[in-house]
């Protein structure tokens, strides 16, 4: 049994946008990170640095692969399903 969807593309595109801007945020974030552990660096006195910054890399990665996912999903998943709100607005038909 398949179920009708109704929504409005407002709503998708209002999504889209936040997902793009949580997209730019987190990009934002990470280039903070990545100068944040430069500056670490300057002032680090040992040799225990590349162990931190090791440590510390998986989590800034995955800053950056976060952001990738939401800027596809509003790229790439969501474009399709606002262009069929809009086909079917103000017709009383929904999105199967």
């Amino acid at each position: 049994m398949s179920e009708t969807t109704y929504v409005s593309s407002k709503v998708l595109i209002e999504l889209q946008t936040e997902l793009k801007n949580l997209s730019n945020n987190l990009k934002d974030l990470y280039d903070f990170l990545s100068q944040a552990i430069v500056a670490v660096n300057d002032g680090w006195q040992d040799g225990k640095y590349d162990e931190f910054v090791n440590e510390f890399r998986s989590s800034k990665e995955m800053v950056i692969e976060l952001s990738d996912k939401y800027k596809e999903w509003a790229n790439s998943y969501l474009p399709p399903y606002i262009e069929l709100a809009k086909k079917y607005e103000g017709t009383g038909v929904g999105i199967k």
